[in-house]
């Protein structure tokens, strides 16, 4: 209770500055007359180019200048981005500096399912970034364990003489420890699913901030063994042909870790065009980002996913717990046609930016150069599995709160380190890596 009243306290305590020094920030802007982009000696300028929010001719202020420099930095391609007004025989000349980073990795694999290390597969990530300087990625992640899998996957977000197509395929093979309750009880005990796919998507940028996809895919999936609904096929292998649609609006400044903006994701999928499993999948996440007093913000994520259709099997079911979770109750696992889950943080910033420069004997300079960044938040979330909107309550619901610490190393990864609890005040230590919402 506590820790609850601690978070509402800064949250209205930072409303209160927000609104009272919102009034000082400063509006002056100049015109831009030319821009001028150096330092990308690999990525091709119209990659950059795009991701302004303004153009020749355009005003800018320095919350437009920083706000678009974050975009650049997004791209994932560089270690550092500056952005600078230079007037010159009485034009504004903007400056975008860039420093390429190191774009070949190979990277040790530990991944745990849930908060188990019993559950652990440990394996090799090979990573080629910007392989024709469109941002383009090739990889390719490898791991034996306890879900075992071979990943091989390309996607080049900029095709096409203006850039605004994209495409993306991938291959997998895995072998899947089942997740569903419901189905561990009618088999009556754990088994595994041996799971083949292969997907292709094509996309399309309508705007600086959108982009429509679409996407055709191949799975061949089975158990060695039959039970209604473990596979719709009496046989035990299940092969469906599956296509998507999705809308993306993203105008976050810095997506590995984003301080304003709104980012929206709604997608539907067909699984079954041909043979005996016909089911839908729906996926909707909204997010939120707020700049509160300063360096500190707020973001909201609320996510939801439904399954509907004839026969759906167990395999396809919505579960909170694995994956998506509420934190508080990982491992806590909930199952149903449905989830809800929302999640709410207040971030403040311990060091904002720090440009971390080593030298290591054999290494490029440009491989031991980082940003780094160190947050720390304070979140609650909620969420609930159903099988109807007439099952969504209050009561159905189970929440998770606590404290949390993130290191960013941009423009790589991040870890995070968080304490939190029940609605029991039971708490938990979660250790991990990647980018949160």
């Amino acid at each position: 209770m506590l820790l609850k009243f601690l978070c509402l306290s800064i949250l209205i305590l930072n409303l209160i500055l927000y609104s009272i020094s919102a009034q000082d920030l400063n509006t002056e802007k100049i015109q831009i007359d030319s821009i001028s982009i150096s330092g990308n000696y690999k990525t091709l300028t119209s990659v950059i180019k795009r991701e302004l929010s303004f153009s020749k001719g355009d005003f800018v202020d320095s919350s437009i200048l920083n706000y678009n420099r974050e975009r650049i930095f997004s791209l994932g391609l560089f270690n550092r981005v500056v952005l600078t007004v230079v007037n010159k025989k009485q034009k504004n000349i903007l400056k975008i500096i860039v420093k390429e980073s190191w774009y070949i990795f190979a990277l040790p694999v530990i991944e745990t399912i849930g908060k188990s290390f019993s559950k652990a597969q440990y394996g090799l990530f090979i990573l080629h970034k910007n392989f024709s300087g469109r941002n383009d990625k090739f990889f390719l992640k490898t791991a034996i364990g306890y879900d075992p899998y071979f990943l091989l996957a390309y996607s080049n977000p900029y095709i096409g003489k203006d850039g605004s197509y994209y495409y993306s395929i991938s291959a997998k093979h895995q072998k899947k420890n089942n997740q569903s309750l419901l189905a561990k009880k009618l088999a009556e005990k754990e088994f595994v699913y041996k799971i083949n796919s292969i997907n292709f998507s094509f996309g399309k940028r309508i705007s600086n901030y959108s982009m429509i996809i679409s996407g055709i895919g191949f799975t061949n999936l089975s158990a060695d063994f039959y039970k209604p609904l473990i596979t719709i096929s009496t046989k035990g292998k299940d092969n469906f042909l599956n296509v998507g649609l999705s809308y993306v609006y993203d105008s976050r400044d810095l997506i590995q870790s984003a301080e304003t903006g709104f980012y929206f994701n709604i997608q539907y999928l067909k699984l079954g065009l041909i043979g005996s499993l016909n089911s839908n999948v729906i996926d909707m996440d909204v997010r939120n980002y707020l700049p509160l007093y300063k360096s500190i913000y707020i973001k909201n994520r609320l996510y939801v996913k439904t399954v509907f259709g004839k026969q759906i099997p167990y395999y396809q079911h919505a579960i909170l717990g694995i994956g998506d979770f509420v934190r508080g109750h990982q491992n806590d696992i909930r199952e149903g046609l449905a989830f809800i889950l929302s999640s709410n943080e207040i971030n403040i910033p311990i060091i904002k930016e720090w440009d971390l420069k080593f030298k290591l004997p054999l290494l490029p300079e440009n491989l031991t150069e980082v940003r780094i960044g160190i947050n720390v938040f304070c979140f609650f979330d909620t969420g609930s599995t159903f099988n109807n909107y007439k099952e969504i309550r209050k009561k159905n619901f189970y929440n998770g709160y606590g404290l949390g610490l993130q290191l960013l190393i941009l423009p790589h990864n991040a870890w995070h380190f968080e304490y939190s609890f029940n609605e029991f005040g039971k708490g938990e230590i979660t250790i991990g890596t990647g980018f949160s919402f």
